[in-house]
């Protein structure tokens, strides 16, 4: 049995709090927050009796096998490093993992010196709708891979790193070569802050506590590989979130994996010459179930995970890079020699 401690007991800790009730393997044994309110309610819910305020004495005292990270962006990097030399055998942190690639680096390096298996929450990789296109694009269904359309309606580090994970995803990992993008900084007029995410957004331009832009345009050329074309938030279209168009040499892939009234859930090929889609119909799966899953097998078998804390840190790359060309006005290389995060470098000045 793994024991699993949560660090972070907001919303989306209940998504991890409910995946893992689907793996036998996994008890949740202990939850910290800095709010006792939260961490009590969490507690309630869940049937989680040890209780912290401070997850450094959680991980002391409990020594939790498994530690999800749901804590806001900013906080992910001590948390992880922590849970690391506190023994951890898996980290489940959210996305993104951090807010610059020197913080992603640190965590990377820390998992890797104690041995702990870090991931990072893009659960959307094992979704069936979006692992069936990756397995339809190995095969060739579509012939050539050419482009990868993303259509995002949220800012590029809270939502938009999961479009970013699954146009690579779709185009096999393979390594980026430059970026080419355009930000959206006109002041925001999003007034609903019943949401916590959007913490009063349009006075202070932050989101889960760093600050994010309007929109953005990106080119994302793989090297020695197809096109990604990247629209997130006000620069969206607005057609669904998380929606793909996979564009190959003999046919076309379109796939939306979270349903909206205007965008219902699906996955449908076309091939070159057939004149109606086929519509492949999917069970559902709990991709955050999916991912423990997986990690148990990273744990005792050493089964690369499909969400690996280097690969939690070339989508950060990616989007550091959408922001950094923008600024610079011009298309950026990569690997990226930036150690900053661009907006709060742009709002420093």
């Amino acid at each position: 049995m793994y024991r699993v401690g949560f660090i972070g007991c907001g919303g989306i800790a209940r998504a991890h709090a409910k995946g893992y009730a689907e793996v036998p393997e996994c008890q949740i044994v202990a939850a910290a927050d800095i709010s006792r309110e939260a961490v009590d309610g969490f507690g309630e819910q869940f049937g989680v009796s040890r209780r912290f305020t401070s997850y450094e004495e959680m991980l002391a005292a409990e020594k939790p096998d498994i530690v999800s990270v749901c804590t806001w962006p900013p906080q992910h990097p001590d948390p992880v490093v922590a849970a690391a030399r506190a023994g951890a055998k898996g980290i489940l942190c959210e996305k993104p993992m951090a807010l610059t690639l020197p913080e992603a680096d640190r965590m990377n390096e820390a998992a890797r010196a104690s041995g702990s298996i870090l991931i990072v929450g893009h659960q959307r990789r094992f979704d069936s709708r979006y692992a069936l296109a990756r397995t339809l694009v190995a095969d060739g269904a579509v012939g050539t891979l050419e482009e990868i359309l993303a259509i995002c309606n949220g800012d590029l580090f809270s939502d938009g790193t999961h479009a970013i994970d699954l146009m690579r995803f779709l185009a096999g990992d393979a390594p980026v070569s430059w970026v080419f993008g355009q930000i959206d900084l006109r002041q925001p007029t999003v007034t609903n802050t019943a949401h916590v995410g959007y913490q009063r957004w349009h006075e202070t331009a932050t989101r889960y506590g760093h600050p994010i832009e309007g929109g953005s345009l990106a080119q994302v050329q793989f090297t020695d590989g197809p096109r990604g074309i990247l629209e997130t938030g006000f620069a969206a279209r607005p057609q669904g979130y998380q929606r793909f168009r996979v564009l190959g040499s003999e046919g076309r892939i379109e796939i939306s994996g979270d349903p909206t009234p205007r965008a219902p859930q699906f996955l449908r090929l076309r091939r070159r010459g057939a004149g109606d889609w086929e519509e492949i119909e999917l069970p559902p799966v709990n991709a955050f179930a999916e991912e423990v899953r997986a990690l148990i097998a990273s744990i005792e078998r050493g089964v690369p995970h499909l969400l690996s804390g280097e690969s939690g840190r070339a989508n950060i790359e990616i989007a550091i890079a959408v922001m950094e060309s923008a600024f610079r006005h011009e298309r950026v290389t990569l690997p990226l020699d930036v150690a900053d995060h661009p907006l709060i470098r742009h709002q420093a000045t």
